[in-house]
């Protein structure tokens, strides 16, 4: 279970994607979407504070982050995203790096939007056209169950693409060992002592310092 210490150490401590997404989503999608807005698996509520903190907006967490502030116009509702019935009609669903945390089943997934009957869909993903891509092939070589996150196909169904954005984010952290705990963060898996040294090794021989990039983009997406 990923703790709000982890989403707080990852965006504040090591990685720049959250002072990025909120300003492409604000200037590039923010004027092309509708209220309310479901931000689902929001965390901290970062994101959405910034980049629609005058919308009408939920978000929606299985955690609970209550202790962090959100605007007077938002809410926070504390649910699993397959269980959240909405109480009013939801325009726009922003999933932001919350994909590898419910796409276990496609088609429960593509009901559960049909069932919403959004307008819109924003999606904030990895590309792992880079070396996200060379971590997913070591684990798929070892003996890990992993989670990463991934393009799925056939989603969202009954939805065009609007617009797509591109940017990259850096990952950036003080040791291998750190970098080796931000992996397992954002591949929602835990290792075993063993499996920390071999993947702090494959680190080491590949990159020059504890960093990289992370490729990434933003797509809107359309109810036909």
């Amino acid at each position: 279970m990923i703790t709000s210490k982890q989403v707080f150490d990852f965006k504040e401590s090591f990685c720049n994607e959250n002072k990025i997404i909120p300003n492409i989503l604000k200037q590039e999608f923010e004027p092309l979407i509708e209220e309310p807005i479901l931000d689902v698996g929001s965390g901290l509520g970062d994101i959405s504070n910034f980049a629609f903190g005058d919308k009408e907006l939920i978000h929606l967490d299985i955690e609970d982050y209550s202790d962090y502030e959100i605007p007077t116009k938002h809410t926070r509702v504390i649910k699993d995203f397959f269980d959240y019935k909405p109480e009013k009609s939801i325009q726009t669903l922003l999933l932001s790096h919350v994909l590898q945390f419910i796409d276990g089943n496609t088609e429960k997934l593509n009901e559960k939007i049909k069932e919403i009957n959004t307008k819109y869909i924003i999606v904030v993903r990895n590309t792992n056209n880079d070396f996200m891509g060379k971590l997913m092939e070591w684990f798929d070589g070892q003996d890990v169950q992993s989670n990463p996150e991934i393009i799925i196909p056939d989603f969202p169904k009954d939805f065009i693409e609007a617009k797509r954005i591109e940017f990259v984010a850096e990952l950036k952290c003080p040791s291998f060992e750190v970098l080796e705990e931000q992996i397992s963060y954002l591949w929602d898996i835990t290792l075993s002592k063993e499996q920390n040294d071999s993947l702090v090794a494959f680190l080491r021989q590949n990159l020059r310092k504890p960093e990289f990039e992370i490729h990434q983009e933003i797509v809107l997406y359309k109810n036909q």
